[in-house]
């Protein structure tokens, strides 16, 4: 992951789009969490770290074994330019300690553009000229006067803005960011998932969960759980599913417990110390 430069111009400027499109295209994964994961979020640091990345599903499962759970994401492409202010206004929004950001290009198009342009008012000049006649009566008689005056007058008319349709070729870009939490210190430390159907019919079971990722430092890391493992059994019990398997490690939460796991063609115990529940 690299760290972004100032300012993320991806596409060609257009005039006008003030919105920000990582608030308009966010999807909040918090809202479907299931009960009591939102527990396990640390709050906000107050501070977020932003990273450019090439390699999106790889840099997701390091942010998983790094102990950081997604919260929400924003995928959109656009014309316009996207920049660093904008991804950092979201992430501070949902409280966001890293951000993964990705763009590619999309392909370019013809688009009409309305270009204004000023039309000026029109001055015009007026002239006048005139005689006047005046009369002054005193105790002492009466004066006549008579003057001849002239003069001109300028006046401009309010200009207006005019518009003409011009095609020009514009550049789109997907953008892609996801918005990262620190999860508390976990019970065990690993993300598993049902087995696939193909290790099914390898092991001719059903019944167990298999490791997709181990939390670095966590209690699965010290006992050497590795990624590919099967979980069959916990201090003796059979493990199901995931959900069994969830449950299983809560109740078991602080004690140190055994793993039954499948390893290639080994079949492995394993002693664990777990964390307790936060």
């Amino acid at each position: 992951m690299k760290t972004l430069t100032p300012l993320l111009v991806v596409a060609l400027l257009l005039s006008g789009c003030a919105s920000n499109l990582f608030t308009k295209f966010y999807a909040d994964y918090t809202k479907s969490a299931p009960p009591g994961a939102l527990n396990k979020l640390l709050p906000y640091s107050g501070s977020t770290q932003v990273f450019r990345t090439g390699q999106p599903a790889a840099d997701v499962k390091n942010m998983m074994a790094r102990g950081y759970q997604c919260v929400g994401e924003a995928n959109f492409w656009t014309t316009s330019t996207v920049t660093e202010v904008m991804l950092r206004e979201q992430a501070k929004e949902v409280g966001a300690d890293i951000v993964l950001y990705s763009s590619s290009f999309a392909g370019a198009k013809e688009v009409t553009v309305n270009v204004p342009y000023y039309v000026p008012g029109q001055t015009s000049t007026t002239s006048s000229t005139g005689t006047v006649n005046a009369t002054a009566r005193s105790n002492g008689g009466t004066a006549y006067g008579t003057a001849n005056y002239y003069g001109n007058a300028t006046t401009t008319t309010q200009g207006s803005i005019g518009f003409v349709p011009q095609q020009r070729t514009v550049e789109k870009y997907d953008h892609v960011a996801t918005f990262w939490r620190r999860l508390k210190r976990p019970v065990l430390g690993a993300r598993f998932d049902p087995l696939p159907e193909e290790l099914r019919r390898q092991l001719g079971r059903n019944t167990g969960v298999i490791i997709r990722i181990v939390v670095e430092d966590a209690p699965a890391f010290v006992a050497n759980i590795l990624q590919g493992d099967v979980i069959i059994g916990l201090d003796g019990d059979p493990v199901v599913s995931p959900v069994d398997f969830g449950a299983k490690l809560e109740r078991a939460a602080g004690r140190k417990i055994t793993l039954k796991v499948i390893r290639g063609t080994q079949t492995l115990e394993i002693p664990v110390e777990l964390n307790p529940s936060t």
